[in-house]
């Protein structure tokens, strides 16, 4: 006969912790005044990305083509609010260098009364992050915060690295 197992007295617990293997890319963008002027974004990109690579769980990952994806945001035309930050690009990524081939462009539209305007800004990652990352890092968040000031005509951007915290998603999104 088989001897019987007693019960455990508790139950055990196994914690797992767990890393995403892939970065996020975040693109935001508002207003820096409500009045008297009206700022839509028409269409926002990030150009030459990486998209084609293998994971290997000693070395991470690495690129195993030189395909390129150009990241998006076309459709529709979306106001910005000063009073919060509208996320147009909200991408995984896979892990590689910031590369100053690497473009985001924002093609936006400047309306005051009757007049409006057309306006592109273009700036490589690299320049965009210099001195706050090199490399899209797993199980990070690399963010890019505008924000447009018609009256000069001037965009600011603020960026940043930051571990990506699995419960901290954007549940804001705005499309």
């Amino acid at each position: 006969d088989a001897f019987p197992v007693p019960e455990p007295k508790t139950t055990p617990v196994v914690t797992l912790n767990f890393r995403h293997t892939l970065a996020k890319l975040l693109v935001t963008a508002k207003a820096n005044s409500a009045t008297p002027y009206i700022i839509n974004i028409d269409n926002m990109q990030v150009a030459d990305v990486l998209s084609t690579g293998a994971y290997d769980h000693t070395k991470g990952w690495y690129a195993t083509t030189e395909d390129l994806v150009t990241y998006k945001y076309t459709a529709p035309s979306t106001a910005l609010s000063a009073a919060k930050k509208t996320y147009f690009i909200e991408s995984l990524v896979m892990p590689q260098e910031i590369k100053s081939s690497q473009v985001l462009t924002i093609n936006y539209t400047i309306t005051s009364g009757d007049y409006s305007e057309e306006f592109t800004y273009k700036a490589t990652l690299a320049e965009l992050f210099n001195g706050k990352a090199t490399n899209f890092s797993q199980a990070n968040s690399y963010t890019i915060n505008f924000n447009i000031a018609p009256e000069k005509n001037i965009i600011t951007f603020d960026t940043g690295s930051t571990a990506w915290e699995e419960d901290d998603n954007n549940p804001s999104l705005e499309y």
